[in-house]
């Protein structure tokens, strides 16, 4: 399967980022219709002097019917073939596993219920928290996008309190969700209803930051999302809804 910004973001990447300036931005999708786009994924993590630790690409796209596609790639550059990619299918209510290389497929079949949790959402959050606060708005990829903040305490730390000798705090090697306070900043864009760029810093000072770069609005094909023909196929039922 070829890699699909040879001819698309990949190509167009410098062009992208030396006219960004210059453009007005983004036309906002309508109401009734997902934004389709093209970008590329970037996990990085960081030490509390802001050396980088680790950094992981993946390649997205998703239509204008809500069908995502995530492969991991190498280089934000690369170019080249896929060797596996994972597809969430709101239209035909499934995930599908692909290793391109191995020529397999493992496909989990969901309720029709279940496409409620396949389809991007339309808020930031699901739920109100008392605790998050709001940021000001700005723009990040020539994308209006709203920012938020909160902070996630040691869900455990009630019971160490009571302990007659407290827990010391864990010294994790690089970034972890698992030592708090959790400090979170994390950027909603409502045109692709997606987090544009999400920062969590950990109680060490160490952080992960989850950006999507290279953003082109393009309507991928339906190929794209499709288990290519000749693929060994392994289908599991789902029993019950998505969580």
């Amino acid at each position: 399967m070829n890699f699909r910004f040879t001819a698309s973001v990949c190509g167009m990447a410098l062009a992208i980022a030396a006219g960004a300036a210059a453009q007005a931005g983004p036309a906002p999708a309508a109401a009734d219709r997902i934004q389709p786009y093209f970008a590329v994924r970037t996990v990085e993590t960081f030490d509390s002097n802001g050396k980088s630790l680790s950094t992981s690409y993946a390649l997205e796209e998703r239509d204008s019917h809500g069908r995502r596609l995530s492969a991991p790639i190498s280089s934000p550059d690369q170019r080249g073939q896929l060797t596996r990619a994972t597809v969430w299918d709101p239209v035909k209510v499934r995930m599908i596993e692909i290793n391109y290389t191995a020529h397999v497929a493992t496909v989990t079949q969901f309720p029709p219920g279940a496409v409620t949790h396949l389809l991007p959402p339309t808020q930031p959050f699901m739920t109100d928290d008392p605790n998050r606060s709001d940021l000001p708005e700005k723009s990040l990829n020539d994308f209006k996008v709203k920012g938020y903040t909160w902070k996630t305490e040691d869900p455990s730390a009630a019971a160490d309190a009571t302990a007659a000798t407290p827990p010391p705090r864990q010294q994790a090697i690089g970034f972890s969700m698992t030592v708090y306070p959790l400090t979170h900043e994390f950027w909603w864009s409502p045109a692709l209803r997606v987090f544009l760029l999400s920062t969590v810093r950990d109680g060490n000072g160490n952080k992960q930051v989850v950006r999507y770069d290279q953003i082109q609005l393009k309507e991928p094909t339906a190929e794209d999302f499709a288990i290519p023909a000749g693929f060994q196929v392994r289908t599991i039922q789902a029993q019950s809804g998505m969580h």
